[in-house]
């Protein structure tokens, strides 16, 4: 889905990634990279993102992961 300008104000772009774009992204560690694009946007809600590990198993292998889920949902992003 490509929205324009009247539909969420100023297109950000962050390298290849646009705020305009729905972005997918599948395997996520410890969401580091799904937020960086968040906080770059200044919104997560055009962000999916996935990660093959539960809640409880993520949270010990990753210091950060439990912080950056709840930022991640703060903004807005669908996880999974």
């Amino acid at each position: 889905m490509v929205m324009n300008d009247s539909d969420e104000g100023e297109e950000k772009w962050v390298g290849h990634y646009s705020s305009f774009h729905r972005i997918l992204l599948v395997g996520e560690g410890d969401f580091s990279f799904s937020l960086s694009l968040a906080l770059s946007f200044g919104s997560a809600s055009n962000i999916v993102a996935t990660s093959p590990d539960s809640f409880d198993v993520m949270i010990k292998k990753y210091r950060e992961a439990k912080s950056n889920l709840g930022e991640l949902q703060r903004l807005g992003a669908s996880l999974s």
